[in-house]
Formats: structure tokens, C-alpha cells, sequence
């Protein structure tokens, strides 16, 4: 069963450290709502994913669920993947912490998956 703010199994999310859990949580709250979408449209999507999205920002927020869902319909990675992804393309988390969330969920999800763990994310199983 997947916990409501997070997608995560309940296996996953209790195999995650607190401190993971942590920044994963600031992250996630940091893209929720309107400012993250209208940010990552104005500054960070190309014209053509734009259009990809319906070419309208209200249209794509309200289809795809937010910022979040938007990159995820773009990139088709993980809602794990896609919080980590808008926070750092909108300037919301720092590269360090985004590599360290990323690399802490890859290798987590692959883990729990069976998989080798040598595809890169978004691109295994």
C-alpha cells in the first residue's frame, strides 16, 4: 500500500533512513501547488514540452496534477524521480541533497524490485 504524500510502498518508505525521509519530505511539500508549476513553465519547459502539455499552463497543471505530474508525463520517471527532478530544475533543492534523495530511492526501488542496480533511473526494469 502506497502512503498517500509519498507513492512509496509502506516496504520502501520503513527501509528509508529518517534523515532521508526528511529531505524527501521538504521536496515534496517544496513542489506541491500552483508557484512550482508556474515556475518550472515560465523558466526551465522548452516550447515544444510545452506543447507536448496542451500549451497551456492551466490546462497542464490541471491534467497532470501539478509541477510534478507535468515532468513525470514529459520524462515518464518515477514520482519519486520527478519531485527530485522539478525541485532542482527550479531552484527549490540543492544539487547534493537531489543526488543524495536520488541515489537513496534508486537504489532502494531497485533493491526492492530485483533489479541490478546498473541501469540509470528511469531507465531500468
Amino acid at each position: 500500500m502506497a502512503t498517500a504524500t509519498t507513492q512509496f510502498t509502506t516496504e520502501q518508505w520503513e527501509a528509508l533512513t529518517d534523515h532521508v525521509k526528511e529531505g524527501w519530505h521538504t521536496a515534496y511539500l517544496r513542489v506541491r501547488g500552483a508557484p512550482p508549476a508556474v515556475r518550472l513553465w515560465d523558466w526551465v519547459l522548452t516550447e515544444e514540452e510545452k506543447q507536448r502539455l496542451g500549451g497551456e499552463l492551466d490546462t497542464a497543471y490541471a491534467r497532470h496534477r501539478g509541477a510534478v505530474g507535468m515532468w513525470m508525463h514529459l520524462h515518464g520517471v518515477s514520482l519519486p524521480q520527478a519531485v527530485v527532478a522539478v525541485a532542482l530544475a527550479i531552484g527549490f533543492l540543492d544539487a547534493a541533497t537531489g543526488r543524495k534523495l536520488l541515489g537513496m530511492c534508486g537504489e532502494l526501488i531497485s533493491r526492492l524490485l530485483g533489479l541490478d542496480g546498473d541501469a540509470p533511473l528511469g531507465q531500468g526494469g
